[in-house]
């Protein structure tokens, strides 16, 4: 167990680590397997990219990104890079509130959900925010008013990823067959039918969802795929 994890334990709160930080191009993070705790992450400005396994997905701003107990994961700054994060160990009550991130157990679908300029937006970053600053505050029950604006921002989270911001099924069907037969000269017109949705229909709705084309995702499928090949052999 890392020095982290070790002090989250020792203090055993349900937010153990909390903070708002901007990173600098090519900053690198990795997480590894036997860390035990739940790590909430909104990625405010830039692009990374986030690597589960052997998939990778392209993160451009605004998302959020929820990464289970015992789950690597590596993230890469691209460009300069604003982020606010949130290590914990849910209540039994918050645990529907996370259905919608548990998405990185499975890698059909996806392991972020985008924030649409709306209002919802803002008020989960004026929760996630107010859980924060009540985390590195001293005085008497700031742990406990930080977990309940954390358990309001998971509402409004689960709310929301419950709503038409959902990635489409279709989608994630495609980018499985992409990542199972990455080999495959695939072109959009393949892709588009599988989802049953035009070329033009299918291209917009993959970079939404995505946050690159589909050809550029293809090109970095293949590329860890090599690289993991490459470990292994």
């Amino acid at each position: 167990m890392n020095k982290i994890a070790r002090s989250i334990h020792n203090l055993a709160p349900f937010i153990g680590a909390a903070g708002e930080l901007a990173y600098a191009p090519g900053h690198t993070f990795c997480r590894d397997a036997g860390f035990p705790h739940f790590t909430l992450e909104c990625m405010l400005e830039g692009t990374a990219t986030l690597t589960l396994g052997s998939a990778v997905y392209s993160r451009p701003a605004v998302n959020l990104s929820l990464i289970p107990p015992n789950t690597p994961y590596r993230l890469e700054m691209k460009s300069p890079h604003r982020a606010l994060w949130l290590i914990f160990d849910p209540r039994p009550e918050w645990r529907g509130y996370l259905d919608w991130g548990l998405a990185a157990l499975h890698p059909a679908k996806y392991p972020f959900l985008s924030l649409p300029q709306a209002p919802e937006t803002g008020r989960i970053l004026a929760c996630l925010r107010q859980a924060i600053a009540y985390f590195d505050a001293s005085g008497a029950n700031t742990a406990r008013k930080a977990e309940l604006a954390f358990e309001l921002a998971l509402i409004h989270i689960s709310e929301l990823a419950s709503s038409e911001n959902m990635p489409d099924e279709r989608l994630a069907y495609v980018v499985e067959r992409m990542r199972r037969d990455a080999a495959h000269a695939w072109s959009e017109a393949e892709l588009a039918a599988m989802a049953n949705l035009s070329v033009s229909g299918f291209a917009h709705l993959f970079r939404k969802i995505m946050g690159v084309p589909p050809k550029w995702f293809l090109e970095q499928v293949r590329m860890e795929q090599a690289k993991n090949l490459l470990l292994s052999s």
